[in-house]
């Protein structure tokens, strides 16, 4: 690709032109949800019993028909819930308090890792809204953590179906959207940052997924919340729970 201020060339992973150092924006990667994702295997395998039971009819009607008839339904079903579901993502992802950032404090704040700090909302809201899902017999969590009115943050459940989890908690951080090169090097030599699994340059964001131990994740966020991001101890930080 080149750039478009002084057209030289540049690597698709550059953030800055080597020449003239303009800033490269990178347009968003469409990323499937977790919920659009498991929706689409049930979409497939629905279209799979569908054909299985025309074929089926031929030597067998009267099991045939019945394949044909739980596929097209789940079919119908699951296109419809795909639908909806990317419907709410766009209109999520497309909202710009998505990628806002806020000023974040530029006072360092002390906070060993052993010192087992959490916010106190987070101590008091996450547990019983993930209570709340766990009891309804669902996975579907995702909560944002706020400061400001601007995402910092966020935790999610990610099970892995194939592997029979139920749960799998993960907190997603985004340090790349600061532009900040102080803050993305306390991110990257935080005490916790062997937990993460992706480059912190990425417009994705860094992930670190904890299982059931969903106190494991406040602990963690809330320490690079504080050291990283400098969010003093008393902040008064807002959530949105299940913000789809």
């Amino acid at each position: 690709m080149r750039c478009p201020r002084c057209n030289s060339y540049i690597k698709s992973s550059d953030n800055f032109c080597p020449k003239c150092g303009w800033k490269i924006m990178h347009p968003r990667k469409y990323k499937r949800s977790k919920p659009m994702k498991r929706t689409m295997a049930v979409l497939f395998a629905s279209l799979g019993l569908f054909v299985a039971g025309w074929l089926m009819a031929i030597g067998i009607p009267e099991v045939g028909i019945v394949f044909v008839i739980i596929g097209g339904i789940g079919l119908v079903a699951s296109c419809a819930t795909y639908l909806v579901l990317e419907y709410k993502h766009e209109a999520r992802m497309n909202d710009p308090r998505y990628y806002e950032t806020t000023f974040l404090p530029q006072e360092p704040v002390v906070l060993r890792p052993h010192d087992r700090f959490v916010y106190p909302l987070l101590l008091r809201e996450l547990p019983s809204e993930y209570d709340k899902v766990l009891s309804a017999g669902s996975d579907e969590f995702l909560v944002e953590v706020c400061y400001k009115g601007n995402m910092v943050m966020q935790f999610i459940n990610v099970p892995d179906i194939n592997k029979g989890e139920t749960e799998n908690i993960g907190i997603f951080f985004y340090p790349y959207l600061y532009k900040d090169e102080d803050l993305l090097g306390r991110f990257a030599t935080n005490y916790y940052i062997h937990h993460f699994d992706h480059n912190i340059r990425s417009d994705e964001g860094t992930a670190a997924y904890f299982g059931s131990n969903l106190n494991k994740a406040m602990q963690v966020a809330s320490y690079i919340l504080m050291t990283v991001y400098y969010i003093p101890t008393d902040e008064n930080l807002t959530i949105r729970v299940n913000a789809m």
